[in-house]
């Protein structure tokens, strides 16, 4: 933003949406509405200005609305967030109304998916990860690439919390890969 940015605003509040904007997120190309992560978080400037103040400045970007969240590091776009349940559903909060897709064909994704269908549709996980302390998510799935990791969020019901894309993988660092009990070397 420059040294005297912070005298024009956060630049992502003048960001305009697109009505006709087709969401879908593709899974294999970790693309959001044709945005790839790796870009640049202007890229998004489609979906409208973000909820919250400072996302430029702050790397975190979130439509509440739609119930999507990107996260940035140095302007630089590294995860992407659907939310697509909750355990104590939030009336301010709209899920993602979206559509998933691997290789260009929908995969029936949303807030009644279970383990077993996500299994079933993309093969067994590199990860799994239960934490008894969490009263909320009862399970993650993680799908690794060296590049590219897709978690699965599951809710203590068992149904789909949400889907999180990250470049980097978080499970390409040992420390987090110690800390949700995975032994596996790295990289897959």
């Amino acid at each position: 933003m420059g040294l005297f940015g912070f005298l024009a605003g956060d630049p992502s509040k003048k960001w305009v949406r697109d009505p006709d904007l087709k969401l879908a997120v593709e899974l294999r190309d970790a693309t959001l509405a044709g945005v790839r992560l790796g870009s640049r978080p202007e890229g998004l400037s489609k979906l409208g200005p973000p909820a919250g103040k400072d996302s430029t400045r702050n790397g975190f970007y979130g439509w509440l609305d739609r119930g999507i969240y990107a996260s940035a590091q140095k302007g630089i776009l590294v995860s992407f967030t659907l939310e697509v349940n909750e355990k104590t559903p939030d009336p301010d909060l709209v899920y993602y109304p979206g559509v998933f897709l691997l290789d260009g064909k929908p995969l029936p994704l949303g807030r009644e998916t279970r383990k077993d269908d996500v299994v079933r549709l993309l093969g067994a996980p590199w990860h799994e990860y239960s934490d008894p302390d969490d009263d909320e998510i009862g399970l993650t799935l993680w799908y690794e690439t060296r590049t590219l990791e897709w978690s699965f969020e599951f809710l203590t019901t068992g149904t789909l919390s949400a889907v999180v894309l990250a470049s980097p993988p978080d499970l390409g660092d040992e420390r987090t890969r110690e800390q949700l009990k995975c032994d596996k070397p790295w990289p897959p």
